[in-house]
């Protein structure tokens, strides 16, 4: 019988040894260089699909901690600006359109 668990732990063993890294693609709390190097290091592996996810109450201050006001919502579409023009120039003559 395989124990359940086991799997989730290594992975986080290996996160917390810088062994692997664990990159989420959101505005929400994941620096904009760190995004980028994952989504370089995604379409350079001819990754076919990215996700990204975010609340959809921060697309309005003042209701989440992410967006609290007209500075982070300028942050917060900053963030999804220079994702879209790196992923756009990373992914240029490739099969990989961008879905909104």
């Amino acid at each position: 019988m395989r124990r359940r668990g086991k799997l989730p732990r290594l992975r986080a063993l290996l996160a917390r040894s810088r062994i692997l890294e664990r990159i989420s693609l959101t505005p929400e709390g994941t620096p904009l260089s760190d995004a980028l190097r994952a989504i370089r290091i995604l379409l350079d592996d001819d990754a076919r699909l990215l996700s990204i996810s975010f609340h959809s109450p921060s697309v309005q201050p003042g209701h989440t901690p992410y967006v609290r006001d007209a500075a982070d919502l300028r942050r917060f579409y900053g963030w999804w600006m220079a994702c879209s023009i790196s992923w756009r120039a990373r992914a240029c003559g490739r099969s990989a359109p961008m879905i909104w």
